[in-house]
């Protein structure tokens, strides 16, 4: 998996959450352990990669201050 780029990585990450709608994932407890396995293993390697490229997820924005006055209930 290290040798796939990072559009590959999304692909396949996109693939196997599809997965997650079919009746094969419903029907078997292994078969869904085994998707969502897989789907950590991807958004790990993602992680990692996005971390080492300096990419960082950013934080979240500070929420707007209530105007002086504002009924709070």
């Amino acid at each position: 998996m290290d040798r796939l780029t990072t559009a590959e990585l999304v692909a396949r990450l996109d693939a196997w959450e599809a997965d997650r709608d079919t009746v094969r994932y419903a029907s078997s407890p292994s078969w869904a352990r085994a998707v969502e396995d897989r789907i950590a293993a991807i958004e790990e390697r993602l992680a990692v990669r996005h971390e080492s490229l300096g990419a960082v997820a950013a934080p979240e924005p500070e929420p707007e201050p209530e105007p002086a006055g504002a009924l709070t209930w």
